[in-house]
């Protein structure tokens, strides 16, 4: 038997490209035709959406479970779109979640108090279903982006930590181990000194930490090499006609 290659009525979101394929969507409106335009629209890209009728209802729905995104109408009874979205901000749970406000106001007094409110984005009505899929492809795909970037931060804060914990566990053991133990870097310095180290050069923790370690394993090679140096200054350099030379110097 062949298996027919065509998509079926849910894998409509894979031909119209969504970045985002079954965002969960909340739509608000008052409306009942408006509502059912909405949803024949997003379903037909493969969004999950949740519609509301009221107010009061897109509150309850959205606190009993986050939306990626919320379409909320302006101009209805009870309790209009301004107030849901003012509510929505003031909870810490919905505080983040995009807002388009749907309003057939477009004046720029009303899109100005609905960006003042917090939202993401305005459309007017009627409505066109290009409009909608783009706009809403693109805020979905923001708000992913804007998730990814917290996980990213959470992670790199979390392993931040992991690794200052693990470091100072690391100190905490070598510091306690009875044999010496000497950390030293490219430039030769010490980077890490224990005590029991410390004890063995006979000096203190504080004494050798950032210090060269050849001034202190090798003292009298250090003093000769400084010694060596000055002597090497007083000397006459051959040919020198130079009366500021050091060499030339009684």
């Amino acid at each position: 038997m062949r298996r027919s290659n065509k998509n079926t009525p849910n894998d409509k979101s894979h031909q119209s490209g969504n970045i985002l394929i079954g965002g969960n969507i909340l739509i608000v409106d008052d409306n009942a035709q408006n509502l059912r335009l909405l949803l024949t629209i997003l379903n037909a890209e493969g969004y999950k959406v949740r519609p509301a009728p009221s107010g009061a209802i897109a509150l309850e729905s959205a606190f009993s479970k986050v939306p990626d995104l919320i379409l909320l109408d302006i101009m209805m009874p009870e309790m209009d779109g301004y107030e849901v979205c003012r509510r929505l901000k003031e909870n810490e749970t919905t505080r983040e979640v995009p807002i388009i406000f749907l309003s057939a106001m477009d004046s720029i007094s009303e899109k100005l108090k609905a960006f003042d409110m917090g939202a993401v984005d305005y459309i007017t009505k009627p409505y066109q279903p290009e409009e909608i899929s783009a706009r809403v492809n693109t805020h979905l795909t923001l708000r992913r982006t804007q998730k990814l970037l917290e996980y990213e931060i959470l992670m790199r804060m979390v392993s931040e930590n992991t690794l200052q914990l693990l470091s100072r566990k690391y100190d905490l053991i070598l510091t306690a181990a009875g044999e010496g133990i000497l950390g030293i870097d490219c430039d030769c310095s010490h980077t890490f000194v224990n005590p029991a180290a410390a004890t063995m050069l006979g000096y203190d923790v504080e004494e050798l930490s950032g210090k060269p370690c050849i001034s202190i394993w090798y003292p009298d090679k250090t003093v000769k090499g400084e010694e060596k140096e000055a002597e090497e200054k007083k000397q006459p350099h051959s040919n020198c006609l130079d009366t500021d030379c050091p060499c030339t110097r009684p």
